[in-house]
């Protein structure tokens, strides 16, 4: 019986001798047959042998000798091990003396074994001899440690020293380090090697040593290279290790590879130089010599000649010494030796043996491509594939799926499955191109040649060989992860194949990858999912039963991906009870992947589904446990699996307007708190919006408020580059919210980089985020002074200015850079200094006909809070050409708080400044106000009695600008009075609203109608404005203004407090009297002077208008000076109208 070998067998150091290639040719000697085994590990059952001396060789049984395998023919008959062995140890010593010829001989029959063979009489054999492991000691294989070299030569010390060094070779001898186990070498470890267990997990001397086994075949080789007749160039490099007249030596590889290179050059055409001298450059102890000569690349060039050699066996033998130099703990590998053999022929030979009938060098060279593959990261790896497929080889790797041979099948998929997997660093452009085919062909069609040969070669070897099966899976995995025609073809053609591999019976490993698969497919093309549910693969995700929660995880993956966005497959998992399924799996999951999956599925359901929530939210969150499945559910957030948290979070953020996940929530606020700060983008947009839908309720925001690392924790999130917009949108939201507590809104502004990262995002190129940004900038300016100066230093109003200029600004983004533009000026006069010309005409540019009635209040405002005592910024206003204009227009506006607000401005602009006043006077700012003082006045009256705040504050703000443009301005008051504003005013007298009655007097005290003893009406306008301009969330409450200083020393330095105005009066008093004391004593001596004179009146800028008034009532000037008064108005009015 023929038993093809494994790759393990394949790629294990064999050395091939000179004498083994003798025998091949010429031969004459008898041989025997054995049977080989089967398999090899059922010899591993077997009781290993009882441990011998050192000196003795280990007793071999009748049994045992007559229990060798027949069938594959290569052992000479020879005495028994144990006359051999007592043979050498009594002659040792005498031999070591003998001639050349017979140490030679001596030294053949010492280390004559059971695996080596001495006689080759066929091709089938020599490859036997080169693909098989050694069967004769299970001792040999125990232990997996490196040759002991140094004892090989102090096998050559004086005769004392022998028979010590000999026993230490026996002690210490190991198999060749060519191949150990490897995860990268996947089937290399398949196969173990033969012999007791107890050997393989103990490594142990072995009685039979190694190096005496390497040195007689490294003995055998160079006889054989000797007996090479007319060549000179041969017996000159064979004498270099010893001849008949001197004794064995071996020289360094320095000394004898660069010659036997040469040789096997020149003679390529001769198989037993070339056989010769490739196992002597194999054999050789000097491993350093084999590496510089490897790494200079000359050895790889010897091998792809020798691998395009007309003998099968020559290009046999320079494959397998290719696989061990790729092997990556061979003793002389080297990456470089990659790039070497991309530029040799090695690379061509490769292909050749991959196209030839021979299915040893067919299993060789796929072999080699696999190992070559498996070097990830390296430039001369992905060099060397790309010749591959330039070359090819990818379509005689498929053509290999069709054989019959299963380690031939699972290597060709190796090499399929690794062409993918490094390919997967390149660039998503180019993943097309992971399993490339030719030069000629298209990518297309070689993806799907690609699928349709491994969907065919499951579908043959699913019944027979799971682990050929699993190789294909895992290869189909990999070409279709790139959702190119390869994943078409799966879709289309290979569901119902996948199908019957899950329904088949395989071990756990094989359904893993299948689900795996089946995931990315539906990840990839939504029309896999529809294909899977057609072909009834949902039913099999639902009721996957598996013993391994790693394969049911991949199960429940495969099932979310195929419900997300199909409605049909949604419906199927939520009539089915995938809801009660998933709580069943929950309630039992050990591993944390399985928990997450779960929680994906739940996920996806509740995001498509309102039943779902309902069914999810009734079964875990009510009952006689819910508070135990709650403290569960939390527990989640601190899952170390990122898929769980993900999931966690997310169905907390999907329910989170429930209330009983809303205390959940609150009670696992911490644990939120601390993902904000997770490397997922998912997790923290996630946590941001369950924090914001918290901080919503009192709860939550009590939370929030004990919490001290959420301002700490969210502050990072306004990042302009975060993957995610909706996340900076819901850090905004968040931080709106958290702005209602004062000692948070300090904490932001204080303790964060909140205002940088908000002024950094408004050059976001998302109008979204840019929004979000200015209303939190308007949200933390509103009265907070720390916040205004934050911001002021980052000259934010020349940005939000700049913001409302340009072409992408939106009506809404332009009403809220307004709002934060006022909320920034109010009270602080550090950023009323940054007002410039721009502003200024960008303010302006607000309040044009065509914008909407929100622009032009808010602008008006920005007017009041830019000019409030700041006589630089009314001067700047009052040279622009449009600014006063603008605003009477204003005042004829429909919307009452458009209106009031320009009301504010003027009053604003006319406080302490005369120029102002008077050009207000001449735009004809006066019939306007007195029309409003009407209205207002009319819905104040009829509405008195009834909390109407907005009448009673429109009320307020008219009587302010009236008070303002008539304050030491005779011409104003005049004309105001001309209209009936003294008369309307005065009709208020007899309110009950004590605000109004001070307004009302305040008002009668600018227009000079009688002595007031109140507060001026500046005040409550003030108050009545900030409480406007204190932003959208205003209505939280405003700040304490017992807090601030009284705004009216602000506003008009003559306007103070009641005990003021008593105090002045009473000193205007005392001195009234005694100025008309010192007159009438000097009345009576100077009559003619005291008609010439005119009243001498002190004008103090202490005095208010009720003294002046008094003073000039008093006085009673002549009529010569009314006339000269009216004359001087009417010139200044002429002035005005010509300027």
């Amino acid at each position: 019986m023929v038993r093809f070998a494994t790759e393990a067998e394949i790629y294990e150091p064999e050395y091939l001798t000179a004498e083994d290639i003798s025998e091949y040719y010429d031969s004459d000697e008898e041989y025997y047959e054995e049977d080989m085994p089967e398999d090899d590990e059922e010899e591993l059952d077997e009781e290993p042998p009882p441990s011998v001396p050192v000196s003795q060789p280990p007793p071999k049984s009748e049994e045992d000798a007559s229990a060798q395998p027949s069938g594959r023919r290569g052992l000479k008959k020879n005495d028994t091990i144990t006359m051999l062995e007592t043979k050498r140890s009594q002659d040792e010593a005498a031999a070591r003396h003998t001639s050349n010829g017979e140490a030679e001989k001596s030294g053949a029959e010492a280390n004559a074994s059971p695996t080596v063979p001495s006689a080759v009489t066929s091709s089938d054999e020599l490859d036997d001899l080169i693909v098989s492991p050694p069967t004769g000691s299970p001792q040999k294989l125990a232990s997996p440690k490196p040759r002991a070299l140094p004892e090989l030569e102090a096998r050559h010390t004086s005769n004392g020293e022998a028979e010590k060094s000999g026993a230490e070779a026996n002690a210490s001898s190991t198999v060749p380090s060519a191949v150990t186990s490897s995860d990268e070498l996947d089937d290399l470890i398949v196969s173990p090697p033969t012999g007791s267990p107890q050997k393989l997990a103990s490594p142990k001397p072995r009685a039979l040593p190694e190096l005496e086994e390497r040195t007689g075949d490294l003995r055998r080789a160079v006889a054989r290279l000797r007996g090479v007749t007319g060549s000179s160039e041969a017996q000159k490099i064979s004498s270099m290790f010893g001849s008949e007249d001197r004794e064995w030596s071996e020289p360094s590889a320095n000394e004898a590879v660069p010659p036997l290179i040469e040789l096997i050059r020149k003679q390529t055409s001769n198989p037993d130089i070339v056989l010769s001298g490739l196992s002597i450059i194999r054999l050789m102890k000097d491993t350093n010599g084999i590496k510089h000569l490897f790494r200079d690349h000359e050895g790889m060039q010897l091998l792809g000649n020798c691998s395009r050699s007309k003998n099968e066996l020559i290009r046999r033998m320079s494959l397998r010494f290719a696989g061990e130099l790729f092997t990556k703990n061979s003793a002389i590998h080297n990456v470089r030796n990659v790039e070497a053999a991309a530029k040799s022929e090695l690379l061509q030979g490769i292909i050749q043996c991959l196209t030839e009938e021979c299915e040893e060098n067919q299993s060789l060279a796929v072999g080699l491509i696999r190992i070559i593959a498996s070097f990830e990261g390296k430039s001369s790896v992905v060099q060397f594939k790309r010749e591959i497929t330039l070359y090819g080889g990818i379509p005689a790797i498929l053509e290999l799926m069709g054989k019959e041979r299963p380690d031939l099948v699972k290597s060709a998929a190796q090499c399929i499955q690794r062409f993918g997997e490094t390919n997967d660093q390149r660039k998503p452009s180019e993943r097309a191109n992971a399993v490339r085919v030719g030069s000629k062909d298209t990518v297309e069609s070689d993806s799907q040649r690609t699928a349709e040969a491994l969907l065919t070669a499951i579908t043959k070897w699913n019944e027979t060989d799971s682990g050929v099966t699993l190789r294909l899976i895992d290869a189909l995995r990999v070409v279709t992860a790139y959702n190119g025609p390869s994943l078409g073809y799966l879709i289309s053609d290979g569901m119902t194949t996948i199908l019957s591999v899950l329904q088949s019976s395989h071990p756990e490993e094989v359904y893993e990858p299948c689900y795996s698969m089946l995931a990315s497919a539906a990840t990839l093309d939504k029309n896999a999912g529809v294909k899977m549910y057609e072909c009834g693969l949902l039913d099999t995700f639902l009721n996957c039963k598996s013993p391994s929660e790693d394969t049911l995880r991949a199960a429940l993956t495969a099932l979310a991906a195929n419900i997300q966005g199909n409605a049909a497959a949604l419906h199927h998992t939520l009539s089915t009870g995938g809801i009660v399924k998933m709580c069943d799996v929950l309630s039992s999951a050990r591993s944390d992947g399985l928990v997450g999956a779960a929680l994906t599925v739940v996920r996806v359901l509740m995001a498509e589904s309102l039943e779902a929530q309902e069914a999810f939210t009734e079964i875990y969150f009510t009952g006689p446990q819910t508070t135990t499945s709650q403290q569960k559910f939390c527990g989640y957030l601190n899952n170390p699996h990122v898929e769980t948290r993900e999931a966690v979070l997310d169905i907390l953020r999907i329910l989170r307007n429930i209330p009983t996940v809303t205390q959940i929530i609150s009670q696992a606020f911490s644990s939120i708190v601390a993902l904000l700060i997770s490397p997922s983008p998912h997790i923290r947009e996630s946590a941001v919006t369950c924090v914001e839908a918290s901080i919503r309720t009192d709860v939550g925001m009590a939370a929030a408020t004990r919490d001290t690392r959420l301002v700490n924790n969210i502050a990072p999130l306004l990042d302009i580059n975060a993957p995610k917009e909706k996340m900076i949108v819901r850090v905004c939201s968040s931080i709106d919210l958290l702005a209602a507590d004062a000692r948070l809104k300090d904490q932001i502004v204080n303790k964060s980089s909140v205002p940088l990262r908000l002024t950094n995002l408004l050059s976001s190129p998302s109008s979204e985020i840019r929004e979000n940004c200015v209303y939190s900038i308007w949200n933390l300016s509103s009265n907070c002074e720390k916040a205004q100066t934050a911001f002021g230093k980052l000259k934010i109003v020349r940005k939000l200015c700049d913001l409302i200029n340009s072409s992408e600004a939106s009506a809404l983004l332009k009403e809220l850079c307004a709002g934060a533009i006022n909320a920034l000026l109010m009270d602080h006069p550090a950023n009323q200094k940054t007002v410039g010309t721009k502003e200024v005409e960008c303010i302006l540019s607000l309040m044009e006909e065509q914008q909407t009635a929100k622009l032009q209040t808010y602008a008006a405002k920005c007017v009041f809070a830019a000019c409030d005592e700041n006589a630089r910024n009314q001067e700047l206003f009052y040279n622009s050409s449009s600014a006063l204009s603008r605003l009477v227009a204003l005042l004829s506006h429909p919307e009452h708080f458009t209106s009031a607000s320009a009301v504010s401005a003027v009053w604003s602009l006319s406080a302490k400044n005369v120029k102002t006043q008077n050009a207000f006077r001449l735009a004809g700012v006066v019939p306007p106000i007195y029309d409003l003082l009407i209205i207002h006045t009319n819905d104040y009256v009829n509405l008195e009695g009834t909390p109407q705040t907005d009448a009673r504050n429109y009320l307020r703000v008219t009587l302010g600008a009236i008070a303002a443009l008539s304050n030491k301005n005779n011409f104003n008051r005049d004309a105001f009075v001309q209209v009936g504003a003294l008369t309307t005013v005065e009709k208020l007298k007899d309110t009950t609203d004590k605000q109004i009655v001070k307004e009302v007097s305040a008002a009668l005290q600018a227009l000079g109608s009688a002595k007031v003893k109140s507060k001026s009406v500046f005040d409550f306008a003030t108050n009545f404005l900030r409480e406007k301009s204190q932003g959208p969330n205003s209505h939280r409450g405003t700040l304490d203004e017992t807090k601030k200083k009284n705004p009216v020393s602000k506003l008009l330095a003559f306007n103070k407090s009641e005990k003021t105005d008593k105090e002045r009066e009473d000193k205007e008093k005392e001195k009234m009297k005694k100025k008309a004391e010192k007159e009438e004593k000097k009345e009576e001596k100077k009559k003619e002077d005291k008609k010439k004179e005119k009243p001498k009146v002190r004008q103090n800028a202490s005095f208010d208008q009720a003294a002046v008034a008094r003073t000039r009532s008093s006085l009673a000037p002549e009529k010569t000076e009314r006339e000269e008064a009216r004359e001087e108005r009417t010139s200044l009015e002429i002035e005005s109208d010509a300027s």
